[in-house]
């Protein structure tokens, strides 16, 4: 019997506490009467992890959490779910956002990661999980990097035609190697010594994309979301050149888009980079070349945006999952994207699958551009994207933070 679970989510729990706001920007004032101020389930691996749980796939998730109030609501609002998870203890705390919502669904995230220098998880949380799992995602919490060198390696991933939607995608013999007596992660890196590994990973040296080859999750594949990266930030560079697939927003990149998209699948390990920008819908890249996809009809008016970004994932990780190409996958992404515009709180309620399926009905398949340099077509309604609502000039990594359709608000009625 196979025990083995669908989904592992590495990383990216926490609280967000939201406060609904006049307006943003907001003008500077003393002080501002507001509805009531409510915490709730946040942070970008809780979105992933709660939206493929509500779509019936097997989920684990591993992170780091704090034994502080936020930390036991975390713990509880999983148990309460029925989430398997596994825990270990950040001393520093529980990592939190500040969410401030505007009336058209807009948000700026003030995130705290409540990062320590040279914290890592405790391999025996997560290993025998990885290697049993169908698929890992990967949250861009700092310490997630470390666990790159435990999963296996793309060239390992099954490429070609798409299996059925029944099939166990988990065939074939596992090539991982178990870790040896006397191994253990270098003390300077956390990542376990091998020959001709790419330092920041651990992991074997890409050899390129077979052309035609589409995107089949299993196997140990592995996933991450780059969020509004500028295509500079450093941090985020071993997730984007270390996994299979990538979503990320178009938020940060302006007309660099296209070029960003191209580096992350020639110089990394992807097979497929799928970009998101709000009303527009999104943008894929793959050995097939550029293409693009509109945004989900709206289920009713938007209510609060955060989280469509990580249901929005949720999912493409299902589609796929479920043997369907990344074409007929990207839809369903769009869908669950929109069901969390409508509906208050960052991953309250993630859409489940009889409803994700009735409301995508036969819409699958792309909207294809004539070429890379062309928009995906007119803008429909809100769909997948990463706003901060307003983006500060300069400060820490924002690796807690979840998508957003916010850029799509202008457009509502």
């Amino acid at each position: 019997m196979d025990t083995g679970h669908d989904v592992v989510v590495i990383g990216g729990t926490g609280v967000d506490t939201t406060a609904y706001v006049p307006s943003l920007p907001l003008p500077y004032a003393d002080t501002y009467a507001v509805p009531p101020v409510i915490d709730r389930i946040g942070n970008t691996g809780s979105g992933v992890a709660l939206g493929c749980h509500a779509l019936g796939l097997r989920v684990k998730l591993v992170d780091l959490i704090g034994d502080d109030p936020q930390g036991r609501f975390v713990r509880a609002h999983f148990a309460e779910r029925g989430v398997d998870t596994g825990w270990a203890l950040a001393p520093q705390g529980t990592r939190r956002s500040i969410l401030l919502v505007g009336p058209d669904g807009r948000r700026t995230s003030l995130f705290d990661p409540r990062a320590a220098p040279g914290e890592r998880l405790p391999r025996e949380l997560y290993l025998d999980a990885v290697r049993a799992a169908r698929h890992v995602h990967v949250s861009i919490t700092d310490f997630s990097r470390h666990v790159y060198s435990d999963l296996r390696t793309g060239s390992d991933l099954p490429t070609g035609s798409h299996p059925s939607a029944d099939s166990d995608l988990r065939t074939g013999s596992d090539s991982r190697t178990e870790p040896g007596p006397g191994t253990g992660p270098d003390p300077s890196t956390g990542l376990e010594p091998s020959t001709g590994l790419e330092p920041s990973t651990g992991l074997e040296p890409a050899t390129g994309t077979v052309p035609g080859a589409g995107i089949v999750l299993g196997g140990g594949s592995v996933s991450t979301d780059l969020h509004d990266w500028d295509g500079e930030n450093d941090h985020h560079r071993d997730f984007a050149y270390s996994s299979d697939l990538i979503f990320l927003s178009a938020t940060a990149l302006g007309p660099r888009r296209d070029e960003v998209m191209r580096d992350i699948l020639e110089r990394g390990r992807a097979r497929a980079v799928v970009c998101t920008e709000g009303a527009e819908g999104c943008r894929v890249l793959d050995a097939d070349g550029f293409r693009g996809f509109p945004a989900a009809p709206l289920p009713g008016p938007v209510v609060d945006s955060n989280g469509a970004g990580d249901a929005f994932v949720s999912g493409v990780l299902y589609g796929l999952l479920s043997g369907r190409s990344l074409d007929d996958s990207i839809p369903l992404g769009a869908v669950a994207g929109a069901h969390a515009c409508t509906s208050a709180g960052t991953h309250e309620n993630p859409i489940a699958e009889a409803d994700l399926l009735l409301r995508a009905g036969g819409a699958t398949g792309p909207a294809r551009t004539a070429g890379p340099g062309q928009a995906a077509g007119p803008a429909q309604t809100a769909g997948p994207g990463h706003v901060r609502g307003t983006r500060p000039a300069a400060g820490p990594v924002q690796a807690g933070g979840t998508g957003s359709a916010g850029e799509a608000a202008a457009h509502l009625p």
